[in-house]
């Protein structure tokens, strides 16, 4: 898997969808759908503005939580 450098989007990995930016999983039965998680990821994880550094600081502490 390679980071992609554009806009975070979901990307292919197995039977997981991954955010391209910082790798997070999303489970195909997730709840809400997957869309929809992504979409929460995105506004908690990568707000407008945030460096790299605190966009990989905000996934750990979701995967963590």
């Amino acid at each position: 898997m390679t980071k992609s450098k554009g806009p975070a989007h979901l990307v292919g990995d197995g039977t997981l969808k991954r955010c391209s930016v910082c790798q997070y999983p999303f489970l195909p039965d997730a709840q809400p759908t997957v869309n929809e998680a992504f979409a929460m990821h995105l506004c908690m994880a990568h707000k407008p503005g945030q460096t790299r550094e605190d966009a990989s600081q905000a996934a750990q502490r979701i995967v963590r939580g």
